[in-house]
């Protein structure tokens, strides 16, 4: 009995983190009002190689709303993070914990990176090439999204920078 209630106890602590964040709804009235705010990639690199045949990909997403108190970045539950190999089509996805964090393995490929939030705009890396045993981190922030939803594109290039591409 003393265990289950400590076990709940804990439960309810890390959920009242949740608490303090805001919550906005999406009406159609209220999307007419919001500025459409592009997503960016905050960091995508690899940090270690790790003696494995298969890779990791981990970080954390971000959302970026405007509000009448101003701009304001929190970190997005339930994100919808997908690699799409670009060489044989198969799709890994994950989505962020309370803490709007991921982590899952995959074969080495290319990839296309998507992530994807409601109400928010959707970022797309292509070319993303992890090798055998690498261990990446990607975190990004996702910007919301007004009337319409618009996609942010980057391109991996040779030396790692990215170029931009603003479209659908």
């Amino acid at each position: 009995m003393k265990k289950t209630v400590i076990i709940l106890t804990g439960i309810l602590i890390e959920l009242s983190s949740c608490t303090n964040k805001s919550i906005v709804t999406c009406g159609s009235g209220d999307l007419e009002s919001r500025p459409n705010i592009a997503g960016e990639v905050l960091q995508l690199k690899r940090i270690a190689i790790a003696d494995t045949t298969i890779a990791s990909i981990s970080g954390e997403i971000f959302g970026k709303d405007s509000s009448a108190n101003g701009v304001t970045i929190d970190t997005l539950v339930g994100t919808l993070v997908y690699l799409i190999d670009t060489k044989n089509g198969k799709t890994y996805s994950s989505q962020t914990n309370i803490h709007g964090k991921y982590q899952y393995y995959v074969p080495a490929s290319t990839y296309d990176l998507k992530v994807q939030y409601i109400a928010y705009n959707i970022l797309i890396v292509r070319n993303v090439i992890i090798g055998t045993g690498d261990m990446i981190q990607f975190n990004a922030v996702l910007g919301q999204c007004g009337t319409e939803q618009d996609s942010t594109v980057y391109v991996m290039q040779q030396d790692k920078t990215t170029k931009r591409i603003k479209g659908r």
